[in-house]
């Protein structure tokens, strides 16, 4: 056996698995931009849930090697359904939590490209008090903007807002690996049913 065909089975799978997760950080990047957390350490939180993804995707193609058969088929299908039901399950609650605890800087009535999103945590006493009614951007703009806010805690405390950060970062790399799992079993699934069983 020569040495190119011995790596072209593992050069294979990594491709595969590489294009799987491209799809869905594709997906992040475009129509799903709001989802991905506006932090400080967001590009290594994307590196991070690319690589743990690769896990579960080279486990599916050490689990289906040959064409599926009736069981096979059923069992892959179940998972899909778990798995879709489980991206479900943490994409409606992620969105609205992302919704509550972001926001856009400077206010203004429309989006333009001059604004930039920021996470805000939950509100104390005081800044409740504060806020009086407004949006949470017209506030922080009214006390002196988002860095002012956050070191001087006139909203929320610090450890309000790291909670925030944190909670978005496991929904977000949940998130990732659940898509990513899902397209990549789908996929393996219909390529190998796809091919001849083995003789």
């Amino acid at each position: 056996m020569s040495q190119s065909s011995l790596f072209s089975g593992p050069v294979k799978v990594l491709t595969s698995a590489a294009a799987a997760v491209g799809v869905i950080f594709g997906l992040f990047n475009s129509v799903l931009s709001s989802l991905v957390p506006p932090t400080d350490h967001a590009n290594q939180t994307i590196g991070f849930s690319s690589i743990l993804t690769i896990i579960p995707l080279l486990l599916i193609t050490l689990i289906i090697k040959n064409k599926l058969n009736t069981t096979h088929r059923r069992t892959t299908l179940l998972i899909a359904l778990l798995l879709f039901a489980g991206a479900l399950a943490i994409y409606f609650p992620y969105r609205s939590f992302i919704m509550t605890h972001t926001y856009y800087y400077p206010p203004s009535a429309a989006a333009n490209d001059t604004q930039t999103r920021h996470i805000n945590g939950d509100l104390h006493k005081r800044g409740i008090q504060l806020k009086k009614g407004s949006t949470i951007a017209q506030a922080v703009f009214e006390l002196g903007g988002p860095a002012v806010v956050d070191a001087s805690e006139l909203l929320w405390t610090a450890d309000e807002r790291d909670k925030a950060i944190m909670k978005m970062d496991a929904f977000y790399v949940s998130l990732t690996i659940i898509l990513t799992t899902l397209i990549f079993l789908l996929c393996t699934a219909l390529w190998r049913d796809q091919q001849a069983p083995p003789g």
